[in-house]
This record gives C-alpha cells, structure tokens and sequence, in this order.
C-alpha cells in the first residue's frame, strides 16, 4: 500500500446538505478498491473560478488514502463518476514536503489559514526576453 493525497471539489449545495454521506460515499469507493481513508479535512467553500457542471461554489475536502499503486486510475475514475464530486485530484503523499497552508494539519484558526510564502518573492527576478525560448 502506499499513501496519498486527494483534494476534492465537491458539489456546494449537495455538500451542505448531506457532507458526512458524501465523505462516506467516498470511503466506500476507497474500500471498494482495497484502501482505506486515514484523514479527512473539509478545507474551505469558494466560488469556483469557472462554472463545473453548473456550479458557481465548491467545498474543497482534503484526504489521504493507502491504497495499492495499481488501483490509482480506477480509484480516480470512480470518484469522477460519483455525483458530489466535481472535481479530483490525486497525488502520491510525500510526508517531507511543506504544507501550503501553515497549520494545515492542525487545524484552521478562526481567522483564517496564514499562508506561507508571497507571491511577490520572486518579483524581483530576471524575465526571459520576449521570443528567447523559440515562441
């Protein structure tokens, strides 16, 4: 088994009816293929950037899963196919690697995630001259 990572878009308005059937729905899926869920996070409601389906707004739900590396495609066409689930992506869980949000494993404070890093940090980097990579 190896561990990973599953960031979920979920359906906005199925999810604040009903979010414990819809993880559960996503638990089953993950057993079904052999695996189990070993963290769940519901992460944030936002509007999307582009209409899914319809959709204006998403509930973003975090997971890791153990599940065998084989099973990975189908696992991902499965949780594609259930309805709540706008949108998925799955990764291979590298525990070294820097959260994006601070605090992300502990938990969100009440004013919010403090996030890491700035975009302006590379602002004062050199640019590529227009047309220097062949376009």
């Amino acid at each position: 088994m190896r561990d990973y990572e599953a960031m979920f878009v979920l359906d906005h308005n199925l999810a604040k009816k009903d979010y414990d059937s819809i993880v559960k729905g996503v638990q089953d899926i993950v057993q079904k293929h052999g695996g189990a869920v070993t963290h769940a996070e519901k992460w944030d409601e936002r509007m999307l950037e582009y209409p899914i389906r319809g959709q204006q707004w998403g509930t973003y739900v975090l997971m890791r899963l153990q599940v065998e590396p084989g099973r990975v495609v189908e696992l991902e066409r499965d949780f594609s196919l259930h309805e709540p689930v706008l949108r998925v992506l799955v990764t291979v869980f590298d525990p070294k690697a820097r959260p994006l949000v601070a605090g992300a494993e502990k938990g969100r404070s009440e004013e919010g995630p403090e996030v890491v890093g700035d975009v302006r940090e590379n602002a004062d980097r050199e640019r590529v001259p227009e047309g220097a990579l062949g376009g």
